[in-house]
């Protein structure tokens, strides 16, 4: 589901990851990784045939420094190369009405010291607790999820699942 922010309407990640798994079953996502002194360059490719059986690529980068937040202390690797692949999708197709997504929005808010619209995820993937209290559901049910939830699902299942969920997909590889 969308978020809206100052009137235009951002998907996250997660969002765009799982709508390009539904229209497209033969794709491949690349990711490469360049360790810097204290922060993280991600560049994602992703790859896939359209309905006409025309190639379809596109590139996403994203930069994080490690000491931007306490979740980058251990995971800003994990969070730059989350936001390369969303950029990625974005530029072929899967962005809703605008490139950033709505987890980078909400952080870039919060860094210029305006009230966030809540989000998990942050500008070029610094993930961090907002003020305001979001309710997360799960991307399968209706099902609402707390934070920790949210990120031990998105971290082994790539989605946002409940743990009555999770518990399916772990018992059922191909859900």
């Amino acid at each position: 589901m969308p978020v809206s922010i100052h009137g235009k309407e951002y998907w996250t990640v997660a969002e765009r990851l799982n709508e390009f798994h539904k229209k497209y079953s033969g794709y491949k996502i690349e990711t490469d990784i360049q360790l810097l002194e204290g922060a993280c360059l991600a560049t994602a490719i992703v790859t896939t045939y359209n309905e006409n059986k025309e190639l379809v690529q596109a590139m996403g980068h994203a930069y994080e420094k490690q000491d931007a937040s306490m979740i980058n202390k251990t995971s800003y690797i994990e969070c730059a190369e989350t936001s390369a692949v969303g950029r990625a999708l974005a530029f072929i197709g899967f962005a809703g009405v605008e490139i950033a997504s709505a987890d980078e929005v909400a952080n870039a808010i919060k860094q210029q010291g305006q009230a966030p619209t809540p989000v998990s995820q942050g500008e070029f993937g610094q993930t961090e607790k907002l003020e305001a209290p979001v309710p997360l559901v799960c991307s399968a049910c209706p099902n609402k999820i707390s934070e920790a939830e949210k990120d031990y699902s998105i971290r082994n299942y790539n989605k946002t699942l409940c743990r009555k969920c999770q518990d399916i997909v772990k018992n059922n590889p191909s859900q």
